[in-house]
């Protein structure tokens, strides 16, 4: 077909060609909105994870009674808070999981291990704050106090996140939608 013959076409068929070209620029923006928004929202939480876990190696895990090795050579498990030893390698396995994830927030799989992480890390922070029965005093209530403190930021941003997954997620399950997804191999993203 020439282009005069593309001319010749009725103007219902151009009208529903525009209709359809607006309609496809609509929706691929709103589709990139949401995903933005939910990166955005997944950066915020990272960087109040990190502060946190900053906060965490530093007042639990690098305290000076921890960071001095006792003369005799004796494990430090056995000195101070033998409980540490969990929380050492649950900051780890977070922050490793965080790390991966930052280079794809909205990767299914990658949010399931940060989730995970996540929760491994929240129970090793029990075990520290509950290690009553051992004989080992607990840890100061200031700490424990602004523990807690951060676990409800973290969890407001969580909330956060998980609402702009959530958006994102029924955005590109409409039916208009989901065949933009389809074409720029847009995902659904995983709640934390």
């Amino acid at each position: 077909m020439s282009l005069e013959g593309l001319l010749d076409l009725p103007i219902g068929v151009w009208i529903t060609v525009a209709v359809l070209l607006f309609w496809a620029v609509g929706a691929y923006n709103r589709l990139v909105r949401l995903r933005v928004a939910a990166v955005q929202a997944f950066s915020l939480l990272e960087s109040q994870w990190l502060k946190h876990l900053a906060w965490i190696e530093v007042q639990w895990l690098h305290s000076p009674q921890e960071a001095s090795t006792p003369a005799d050579g004796v494990d430090s498990a056995e000195h101070g808070r033998p409980d540490l030893h969990v929380l050492q390698p649950a900051v780890a396995q977070f922050r490793a999981c965080m790390q991966a994830a930052k280079l794809s927030p909205l990767n299914s799989e990658l949010l399931g291990s940060l989730s995970s992480a996540w929760t491994v890390f929240r129970m090793a922070i029990r075990q520290v704050l509950a290690d009553e029965d051992s004989g080992v005093p607990r840890l100061p209530q200031v700490l424990s106090a602004h523990w807690e403190q951060m676990l409800l930021q973290d969890q407001a941003a969580v909330d956060v996140f998980n609402e702009a997954a959530q958006r994102y997620n029924q955005a590109i399950r409409q039916f208009p939608a989901i065949l933009l997804a389809w074409v720029f191999a847009y995902r659904t993203a995983r709640s934390l």
